[in-house]
This record gives structure tokens, sequence and C-alpha cells, in this order.
């Protein structure tokens, strides 16, 4: 509201917060808006949640991102796959064991 949009829609990987976001102070904030929409998403299961709540625990100060193009580069491809409902799962490095020789 305070940056002129109407229409939001928030991804939250706790359940808890979604449910107390949605039931109590931003209620009266989202009565004003166009459009609001509140969606759990595992953290898991999406890169971008994944990749932006780690990035957040790196910076000092609170990011905001109100654009596509704000993005990482990082997260951009996995946003667009995410939009259009394929969930990509982030894949854990391994360690691979040396042979002795």
């Amino acid at each position: 509201m305070q940056h002129g949009y109407g229409k939001i829609i928030l991804e939250v990987d706790s359940e808890i917060l979604m449910k107390w976001i949605t039931a109590n102070k931003l209620q009266q904030i989202t009565t004003s808006l166009e459009f609001f929409q509140c969606k759990h998403s595992y953290r898991e299961a999406s890169f971008s949640v994944d990749y932006l709540l780690k990035l957040s625990h790196t910076l000092d100060i609170t990011q905001h991102f109100y654009t596509y193009n704000q993005l990482a580069t990082a997260v951009k491809g996995s946003y667009i796959l995410e939009q259009q409902g394929m969930k990509n799962f982030e894949r854990k490095k391994l360690k691979r064991i040396k042979k002795p020789l």
C-alpha cells in the first residue's frame, strides 16, 4: 500500500506465521487492498523461498524485492518454474570418497 501496490501475494514457509498473519493485525491492512493472498510454501520444495531466506540471514539490512527484475539471477529461473506449478528441489552436493592408493 505504501508503495502503491493493491494486489499482494505473500509466500511464507511457516504455517504458524501464515495463520497469525491472516488472523490478526495484517487482516486489517488487507481489507484495504484490491487483492491479498497468503500461501504456505515448504522451504524444501521451493528453491526461490529457500535461497531468499538464506540470503536474508547474510544481510545486515532488510531487503525488499518489488519486481522480478530485482531478484538474484540464481532465483529467477526457479521462480518462473514455481509460478507454473513445477517445484524444483534443492540438490545437495555429495562429497566424493577418495579411493586409497
